[in-house]
């Protein structure tokens, strides 16, 4: 225009007054990006906190990429960040997570997968249970409209549910008859944790074929002779949460799960189950 001609300030480009123009400036990691400037090495928690808004914006708009998830990931939760600025990016996540897709759903299952087992607290136990919360909301934004509701059914849940399981059988240690109440009341945290947000999310409709698989696994674990309070623990509350008819029927199969010692096993079950 005459502005331009008579040397005043330029217009902006007509792409960056757009949605995707303006995101794609916000997340520009070459030039000037914001970005990398709220995930750099001066990173504060109350800064991300404020930033909810242009992280969901960037999601909206298909530019929260697997790498810049990754990248929000290393700046609060390597090993060498402040407790506090762990818990605001789980948080923020955990905000975002809704508007993710699969994949992106996935790249927070396997964050926490790769944690190594004595890093595996309460605040990420309860992250994967939120993150996997999250992807049935995305199911049912997906599938608005279809005919029935959705369940979750992709690799994503499963693997997130094998991690707390995992957790579980890993907690393991055999638990004698005498000493039941005294180990379950020393049982780890983090066994108590997993077990509490695993039991969390099979007790809802949209984990329900889950449940059934890992009563299960449980009473499979249990004819084996893996007889230890958190897995006991697990095998009473799943019980609680079906049906009185299924429940009389797997009592009755547990009873029999092995001859090898069945005073032992029967006295545990018995006492776990408040019989």
């Amino acid at each position: 225009g005459e502005a331009s001609a008579a040397g005043g300030s330029a217009e902006p480009p007509v792409e960056l007054l757009s949605s995707p123009g303006l995101a794609a400036w916000l997340a520009d990691e070459q030039r000037y990006g914001l970005l990398p400037i709220l995930l750099g090495a001066r990173a504060h928690p109350e800064v991300l906190r404020r930033s909810v808004f242009l992280f969901r914006f960037l999601a909206n708009e298909q530019l929260l990429t697997k790498e810049r998830i990754h990248a929000l990931w290393v700046c609060g939760c390597s090993a060498d960040k402040h407790e506090g600025l762990t818990c605001c990016v789980l948080d923020l996540l955990v905000e975002l997570a809704p508007a993710f897709d699969g994949d992106q759903i996935g790249v927070l299952v396997d964050k926490v997968k790769e944690l190594p087992h004595q890093s595996a607290n309460t605040k990420f136990l309860r992250f994967l249970r939120d993150v996997l919360l999250a992807s049935v909301s995305m199911d049912r934004r997906l599938t608005s409209g279809a005919a029935s509701p959705p369940q979750p059914s992709s690799d994503m849940q499963d693997e997130g549910l094998e991690v707390f399981w995992r957790l579980l059988l890993g907690a393991a240690s055999p638990a004698e008859v005498a000493g039941a109440a005294a180990e379950a009341e020393r049982e780890e945290p983090a066994s108590r944790e997993a077990r509490a947000c695993f039991l969390d999310l099979l007790r809802r409709p949209a984990f329900a074929k889950h449940r059934l698989r890992y009563l299960k696994l449980c009473l499979s674990a249990l004819r084996d002779g893996s007889v230890s309070v958190p897995l006991l623990l697990l095998f009473r509350e799943l019980l609680g949460t079906f049906p009185e008819a299924l429940v009389g029927h797997v009592r009755q199969d547990a009873s029999n799960v092995s001859s090898a010692q069945p005073t032992r096993r029967d006295s545990i079950l018995a006492q776990i189950s408040g019989e």
